[in-house]
């Protein structure tokens, strides 16, 4: 085994080995066949193998996972392939990479291979249920209805079959893949050259089947390797066997040979003539009946008869000899045509040719270009099997009326300027006519065949409409004095709209000419001023102006395109504009285009500037640098009023002149080409592409008479039912229930109606960068965010991370305002708040377990701190902390958290600790002063950090000592001397003062004479009198001469600053 691939529960070797590695632990080998036994290099991509090797790169289907089998392979040389040496191969997307060389030495011979392996390509399909092997949308992908997801699909923002659409085989013993219709297939094609080519990628044998019509498994029409066409026969024996009856009403021409067994052909007639194997009924009217054509002369049979046995019975010469057995007829003239040919009664057009020289048919074409070319709609009611590519234009190139709406006169008889669609309605602004016949029109389309008006809304000359969910913007050009020029609209109810709010816009301007809503903001732009104006529309009912812009052009066409603005002005030229601060938007640049640009549409890194100049059309150029756009192609020839674009086409409009609608393919936009032009409506203003329906609104008569939508099908094959192995498509529309049976990579956006998103299992959201700084995945909302939970159990809403990150700075949820945090979460737990925290009742701490709150403070350099030391004030320097030492120090300040609940403050210094202030926590203790017991009072001991009980007895009242708190636990061992209690942190002093009275006087004499109070002073200096029951000193100091003072209840110092009660 040189290589392996993996596909879910398998893993796939080089040399053709099966393994089940459901369980890594215990991986087994499985029975099973891959269609190979060596290779190279392989690679796993969906349900596919594509393994190297033997000069040739192989496909395999490996669906059921246990059994493959080859479904394509190129060879060394085929297409010019390099493949005598192939090494590695790659699959990404349509494609594959094969590293190859003549020969291992040989180093110059190297090459890389690049092989298409897409498969079908489709424009555009309405598919009614669909099982795809992968999926890939670049586009837009609309969704009506559920999605199920359960493997694997690659969606743009649309999807569009860009690629080949490839059937793999179902059968391993038949090699046949069967397309089924349930009902009538169509097939339709505008293209006027090579519409439907079938190919095959080996060589047919001539006896074998290349193409076949059955009808319930018999052929009715067949084409053989060697060119052979049969009709009703499965074995045609030349260019052309016909096995029954055949009906020409049209010219006939036949450049070789032509069969025919037992059949009653007839030209000219609707009737069999039962008696006649050929009969031509030739109208009176004709000069000829039968020409034969060519350089004949020198051809002794050029019309020949044979019996049964092929024994010649009659002929006619080159020269116009007719000779039938021994008998001869001369014609005076004889003319060959050449190939088989069927007209028209007209002779001028083929419906069905048959180029003998080239092995090609025509049908309703007199040059096919391929070897079946139909030139018009093919229905095909058996299987068909295509061995190549199928390629399917119709769709955007040929747009199929399929819907209008005329006014039938009355009130409203003006033409409509703009068109919105967003689901089942229609949205249209009604432009010009007097008062009362202009506003918005919201039409019913639910059937796009006939739409049906619903409400009208009677306003002003109405120019533009956005609709955005429940809202609809409508943008007036010169309305009445003072009316609003600017409105909004509730359209929950599209039968009765329902204005909310509007904006006079007159010191801007009256002539609004662009509108584009994004997000909270509205953008117009305006040509009475020339500016472009934002408006805050947060609140529908009054919306506000955040800034306006003015710049020379008259600004008219606008688009909206991320951070920018792109406006197109009527004079020549188009700027855009920074919007990314809507209260101060600023011109990036402005660039000439054309000589009266009117529209602007903006794909990727392109934008396209609508002319109705001298010529119009549309500038193309590439914004990559928006500070420096460059032209890229001029595509003239028609105009552009207004102009939209989908999946890989553009459409635009022209009001003024026919064609009023114009399809620009810009798939490719330094080549974009114009493929369809329309004219079923005099002037078109407004154009709207939704799903497979190209929306045109405008007016069927001059003076802006007479509105009119008409409603395009756009579709390309109409599939009922299929089996596709890969598909790329531009846009992806499902009117029904999509499941995906394995995952789906969503490359571009994904837009979700008012249904909602469902997930069943676990959304999981991949950043697009491997680059930490910006691997960031996002999701943003246009408005409230509300998330809802219908669980009942324990913690409903959880923020988890994949992996443990154990790092105190690194934030695992934040929640911030215009990029500033407010509020986050470390990865150790800590909560940050930017501002205050405001709560009725809040509960800090883990049930069941003691809480404190703790500060970070410094600690002194030359000390170290643990959980549980006692902490005092460092003497030696400010706000800082060591552990305490003595045991009559009074600067006791804390003891180091354990597990803080709640940290305030930060140190100075690198050298920090967490010190417990208030609460509950585990305190270091000594046995010095004795056992503890639970009440005790906790003050420093002689070891460092660690504290002892207070025993009154040993305080000999001289100092303040300082008390760490009340001790929670007991300590009473003889084994051990320090340990751990809880304790509550109550830090205070305390000062033993368990003395008698005369220990008392004796401090109080000594206190009185350290003060400068002379206790000794003449007793006549002092005065007293009774106050409430109280001997009051009037002045001077109280000397009781060697008296004593007795029976007293307890003293008092000044303001009660100290007392001895009754207890001493």
């Amino acid at each position: 085994m040189t290589d392996f691939g993996i596909k879910g529960n398998y893993l796939y070797g080089s040399s053709g080995e099966i393994f089940d590695i459901s369980d890594p632990q215990n991986i087994q080998q499985v029975a099973g066949s891959l269609g190979f036994s060596s290779a190279y290099r392989i690679a796993v991509v969906g349900d596919y193998i594509y393994k190297t090797g033997s000069s040739r790169l192989a496909i395999f289907d490996i669906s059921s996972s246990t059994n493959g089998f080859q479904v394509g392979v190129i060879n060394d040389g085929d297409g010019g392939a390099l493949l005598n040496w192939d090494y590695g191969v790659f699959i990404s997307g349509n494609y594959a990479y094969v590293a190859s060389g003549a020969n291992l030495s040989n180093a110059t011979s190297d090459a890389l291979e690049i092989i298409d392996v897409s498969g079908t390509k489709i424009s555009n399909a309405e598919i009614g249920n669909i099982r795809l092997g992968q999926l890939y949308v670049d586009g837009e992908t609309i969704l009506n209805n559920t999605l199920y997801i359960r493997g694997g699909a690659n969606i743009g923002r649309s999807l569009l079959v860009e690629g080949d659409l490839s059937f793999g085989i179902t059968s391993s013993t038949v090699s046949t893949t069967t397309v089924n219709f349930a009902n009538r297939a169509y097939f339709t094609a505008s293209s006027t050259d090579d519409t439907f080519i079938f190919n095959t990628k080996n060589d047919v044998a001539d006896a074998n089947t290349l193409f076949a019509i059955r009808d319930n498994n018999t052929e009715v029409f067949t084409i053989n390797g060697q060119g052979y066409i049969g009709i009703n026969t499965s074995s045609p024996s030349a260019e052309l066997s016909v096995n029954g009856d055949t009906y020409i009403t049209g010219t006939t021409t036949i450049g070789t040979n032509a069969l025919f067994n037992n059949s009653n052909i007839s030209f000219g007639t609707t009737s069999v003539q039962t008696n006649a194997s050929v009969f031509i009924d030739i109208a009176a009217s004709l000069t000829r009946g039968i020409v034969i054509r060519g350089d004949v002369g020198s051809v002794a049979e050029a019309l020949l008869f044979q019996d049964e046995t092929g024994s010649t019975i009659g002929s006619i010469s080159g020269t116009g000899a007719l000779s039938f057995l021994n008998a001869e007829h001369t014609l005076s003239t004889t003319t060959i045509a050449g190939d088989f040919s069927v007209k028209t009664s007209d002779q001028l057009t083929s419906v069905f040719t048959v180029d003998v020289n080239n092995g090609r048919i025509g049908i309703n074409s007199s040059t096919p270009g391929s070897t079946l070319s139909i030139n018009g709609n093919a229905y095909i009611t058996g299987t068909t099997t295509i061995g190549g590519r199928l390629t399917v234009i119709g769709g955007p190139v040929d747009p199929m009326l399929v819907g209008s709406t005329v006014s039938a006169g009355g009130a409203i008889t003006k033409g409509l300027s703009d068109i919105v669609v967003v689901k089942d309605y229609a949205y249209a602004a009604l432009y010009d006519g007097s008062a009362g016949s202009q506003g918005i029109l919201i039409y019913d389309i639910s059937d796009k065949t006939a739409p049906v008006q619903i409400s009208y809304v009677a306003a002003e000359q109405a120019t533009e409409i956005e609709v955005k969910g429940n809202y609809m913007y409508v943008g007036y050009t010169a309305p009445a004095v003072a009316a609003d020029n600017f409105e909004i609209y509730d359209i929950s109810n599209p039968t009765n709209p329902t204005k909310l709010g509007g904006l006079d816009l007159a010191t801007i301007g009256r002539g609004l000419d662009g509108l584009e809503v994004v997000g909270q903001y509205a953008y117009i732009t305006e040509t009475e001023t020339d500016s472009i104006t934002v408006i805050d529309v947060t609140d529908p009912t009054s919306p506000t102006t955040t800034d306006s812009l003015a710049f020379s052009g008259d600004p008219d066409g606008l688009v909206v395109e991320g951070k920018y603005a792109y406006v197109a002005s009527a004079l020549d030229d188009f700027s855009i504009v920074d919007i990314s601060d809507p209260y101060d938007i600023r011109l990036v640049t402005t660039t000439d285009a054309g000589t009266s640009t009117r529209s602007m549409a903006i794909k990727g890194k392109y934008a396209y500037v609508g002319d109705i100049g001298n010529s119009g059309g549309i500038q193309i150029f590439d914004v990559s640098d928006v500070t420096n756009p460059t032209f890229v192609k001029d595509l003239n020839g028609y105009d552009f009023n207004r102009m939209y674009i989908s999946g890989n086409y553009l459409y635009g409009v022209d009001a003024d002149s026919l064609p009023s609608v114009t399809v620009v393919d810009i798939s490719d936009p330094p080549n974009a080409t114009i493929v369809a032009s329309l004219s079923d409506l005099a002037f078109a203003n407004g154009v709207y592409v939704d799903g497979n329906y190209l929306y045109v609104a405008g007016y069927s008569s001059s003076g802006f008479a007479g509105e009119q939508l008409n409603i395009y099908d756009i579709r390309g094959a109409i599939i009922p039912n299929a089996e596709i192995g890969t598909i790329k498509a531009t846009n992806l529309q499902v009117t029904g229930n999509t499941e995906f049976g394995k995952s789906i990579d969503i490359l571009g956006g994904l837009t979700v109606g008012a249904s909602g998103l469902l997930v069943n299992g676990t959304l999981s959201l991949s950043s697009p960068s491997t680059s930490i700084a910006v691997a960031t995945n996002t999701l943003k909302f246009s408005h409230r965010a509300e998330f809802i939970s219908g669980s009942t159990q324990d913690y409903v809403f959880i923020f988890d991370t994949l992996t443990h990150f154990a790092s105190s700075s690194q934030k695992i949820f934040s929640i911030r305002n215009g990029g500033d945090p407010l509020f986050s979460i470390s990865a150790s737990g800590n909560l940050r708040v930017a501002g205050d925290v405001y709560a009725s009742t809040t509960v800090i701490g883990t049930p069941g377990q003691p809480g404190d709150l703790a500060e970070r403070v410094d600690i002194a350099f030359d000390d170290n701190a643990e959980a549980g030391d006692v902490m005092c004030v460092d003497a030696n320097s400010a706000d800082t902390y060591r552990r305490c030492t003595t045991t009559s120090t009074h600067a006791v300040s804390g003891v180091i958290s354990t597990n803080p609940n709640i940290i305030v403050g930060n140190g100075k210094t690198e050298k920090t600790a967490v010190m417990a202030l208030v609460g509950r926590v585990p305190i270091k203790v000594s046995l010095e002063n004795g056992p503890i017991q639970r009440g005790d009072l906790l003050v420093p001991s002689s070891i460092p950090g660690y504290a002892m009980k207070y025993d009154l007895t040993k305080d000999e009242g001289k100092n303040v000592v300082g008390v760490i708190g009340v001790a929670l636990d007991t300590l009473n061992t003889t084994t051990i001397q320090t340990g751990k209690v809880m304790g509550l942190i109550r830090t205070g002093w305390v000062n033993n003062q368990s003395k008698n009275i005369t220990q008392i006087e004796e401090n109080l004499i000594e206190i009185a004479e350290g003060n400068g109070i002379n206790l000794n002073q003449v007793l006549e200096k002092l005065q007293v009198k009774e106050q409430g029951g109280k001997i009051a000193l009037i002045n001077g100091n109280l000397d009781l001469a060697g008296g004593a003072i007795i029976n007293i209840a307890s003293l008092s110092g000044e303001n009660n600053k100290w007392k001895v009660d009754e207890e001493g």
